[in-house]
This record gives structure tokens, sequence and C-alpha cells, in this order.
């Protein structure tokens, strides 16, 4: 089983998760002129905490890398995150 489909099933119904790729790519990187990203496999639109915790336990269960987002407006690169990324839309 994917990732995607066990990450959804994990979540349950009413979970946002986005997996098209020209959604997930604005969601792939900050402002940061220099750091290198490349779109996620998922965009969770976190809306509780319990759904936060879900996403989070599945991911250590997995070993997948978990990006935070806020606004995306930093200038770091904190944001930025790979091809084998779950991205938390905050």
């Amino acid at each position: 089983m994917s990732h995607l489909v066990a990450l959804s099933a994990a979540l349950g119904p009413d979970a946002t998760l986005i997996s098209d790729p020209d959604i997930t790519a604005s969601y792939s990187r900050d402002h940061a002129p220099f750091a290198v990203s490349a779109p996620p496999f998922a965009v969770l639109l976190a809306k509780s905490a319990t759904e936060i915790s879900k996403a989070l336990a599945f991911a250590n269960e997995n070993n997948i890398p978990v990006v935070t987002r806020g606004a995306g407006s930093g200038l770091s690169g904190g944001a930025n995150s790979d091809a084998q990324s779950l991205v938390i839309s905050l």
C-alpha cells in the first residue's frame, strides 16, 4: 500500500489531503532564493490537533519527513520540502 493511501486511511474521510503535483508544488518552499525544494508527496490541510497528531504518528512510524508550514513567508528555507515529505499546513 502506498504511503498516500495508508495516510488517507489513517486520517479518515474528513481530512483534506492534497496529492496533485500542480497544487503540492505551491506548498514546497518558502521565499528563500537559495534553498533546494521539491513538491512533497502530500499536503495535509490540518483542521484539528487530533488530525495533526495522527499525521505525525503515521509519519514517525513510516520514517516520513514532515515539514510544518504556516504562511510560507519565511526567508530561510525552513518550510522547504522534498519529494518524500509530508507538508502539514497549519
